[in-house]
């Protein structure tokens, strides 16, 4: 199993943990949102903000790891790639594909990640008397999300919108 698979399973596994730790100790009704100056400004119940947060982190880590696995079933003319047909020539699909599912699954991952961490945020918030998100506990992982999609999308772009190597059979 890749690791970045490996991954999003163990960050779904760690929101049904954080969820199921944190369920008791929540009062029933939490800040589920905060304005720019991290000041509460929306509430919801307990139950129903941890139902939601579960659901998009499962969604998200399930959504993605199921594109993984059916972009092998898709079509050629499905997929908009540079080269195509030199990255989806029959002798290459597979590991054009599988290095593809690889980029998603880290995506994927990171995305499940900041949405644990903001989860994470939400909740220490409400573990005090008066609801407020430190102003720089976002920024961090906002930033460290950012700094991490740069990195991914100048390997994407490296990896796929670069001249393909020189081959016999791609003029």
């Amino acid at each position: 199993m890749r690791i970045s698979r490996f991954l999003i399973l163990l960050l779904i596994g760690l929101a049904f943990l954080q969820a199921r730790y944190f369920a008791p100790r929540l009062p029933e009704q939490v800040a589920s949102h905060f304005d720019a100056a991290g000041r509460a400004d929306g509430w919801s119940s307990r139950d129903s903000f941890l139902a939601l947060n579960l659901a998009f982190v499962v969604g998200m880590g399930l959504l993605s790891l199921g594109v993984t696995v059916l972009i092998n079933k898709v079509p050629n003319d499905w997929i908009n790639l540079p080269n195509k047909d030199y990255w989806l020539a029959p002798e290459r699909r597979a590991a054009t594909l599988d290095a593809i599912s690889g980029q998603m699954e880290w995506l994927a991952a990171a995305t499940v990640a900041l949405m644990l961490g903001l989860t994470q945020l939400t909740i220490q918030a409400n573990l005090e008397s008066a609801p407020a998100l430190p102003g720089y506990a976002f920024w961090v992982f906002f930033g460290g999300y950012m700094a991490f999609m740069v990195a991914w999308l100048i390997g994407l772009l490296r990896r796929w919108y670069g001249r393909p190597p020189k081959d016999a059979d791609f003029p």
